[in-house]
């Protein structure tokens, strides 16, 4: 799957991204059974902890991938920099609808997410923040969601439910003494974004990811995020990494 994280503040935009891609194949095991349904038996055939899920397009803008990590059995990192390379200067607001159609034509139907990040122009030297989020398996209409970046805040998405936990309303379901379904409300203390500077938003994005793979070690399920953390931040007058892993022997 992946994690994928955006934090916005009033100095720049934070991306960054686990790591590791996991390939599944799967067994179609019949019951044996006339009229039964067929069972979809999946095993976990291979994993990596160098995949590039966070791209820098035009030396400005952002592009986090997660979901489904290939097309066409291969990598989707070499489909997103052949992208990147065939739109070139191409304005960020026209980004999210070619990633999409580009995304369909390749595959249709792929289980895909994408966060695109940066700068768009307003009028003179006026510049706006900009966050989308796109899923691939929506409709082309409603593929695409505009993010209000007029207050800092943070997005994730990927394997969502460990971060949402430790930032979200959590609800305690337990039975009282009638045999009843009662949901306590536990204290959630919200994020301080408002209050966040750029370096504290690089930190909380690295401890999000952090948090879900560390997570992920002590609980019986896969361990889809995990490896090398890619952390890019995006200012109004450029974008650089502050941490990016490279190829080596």
């Amino acid at each position: 799957m992946s994690f994928i994280v955006v934090v916005t503040v009033k100095e720049g935009i934070v991306m960054a991204s686990d790591s590791r891609i996991s390939l599944s194949t799967y067994e179609y095991v019949n019951n044996g059974n006339n009229g039964e349904p067929i069972v979809i038996k999946e095993t976990m055939a291979h994993y990596s902890d160098t995949a590039y899920k966070t791209f820098l397009m035009d030396d400005k803008i952002g592009i986090s991938t997660c979901g489904n990590a290939s097309i066409n059995n291969e990598p989707i990192s070499g489909y997103i920099e052949k992208f990147m390379r065939e739109n070139k200067n191409c304005p960020i607001e026209e980004i999210p609808q070619k990633l999409c159609d580009y995304i369909h034509d390749l595959e249709p139907n792929k289980n895909t997410t994408f966060f695109v990040s940066g700068y768009a122009q307003i009028e003179g030297t006026e510049l706006k923040q900009c966050l989308y989020r796109i899923n691939t398996t929506l409709s082309l209409v409603d593929a695409i969601e505009e993010h209000d970046t007029s207050f800092p805040c943070a997005y994730w998405d990927g394997e969502r439910d460990i971060a949402s936990r430790l930032f979200t309303d959590l609800y305690i379901k337990e039975i009282d003494k009638d045999g009843k379904e009662v949901y306590t409300q536990h204290v959630l203390h919200d994020l301080a974004s408002s209050y966040w500077t750029l370096q504290d938003a690089i930190e909380f994005a690295k401890f999000a990811i952090d948090a879900t793979a560390n997570s992920m070690k002590f609980q019986q399920r896969a361990k889809t995020v995990g490896g090398p953390i890619d952390i890019l931040v995006i200012k109004p007058e450029n974008a650089y990494w502050i941490q990016r892993k490279e190829l080596h022997p």
